[in-house]
């Protein structure tokens, strides 16, 4: 069975999730994470971070019912 509800797109801003993930080494490497990399190694963390965050809303009778 295949229930049709409407789906709703969006978009909106947090920063309790967002962190600077770009990373300069020592090797001049940009690796986008510090998995597998001791904290010496890491001269700086570049860049801003982007706190924009997509929404996917599933609705049912006008109210959201489950939100991604």
């Amino acid at each position: 069975m295949v229930l049709s509800r409407p789906l709703t797109v969006g978009e909106t801003q947090e920063n309790r999730v967002s962190f600077r993930c770009r990373l300069l080494c020592n090797d001049c490497k940009m690796p986008t994470n510090w998995e597998g990399l001791d904290a010496e190694f890491v001269l700086e963390r570049l860049g801003p971070i982007d706190p924009q965050v997509a929404t996917l809303s599933i609705d049912q009778d006008e109210n959201p019912r489950l939100r991604l």
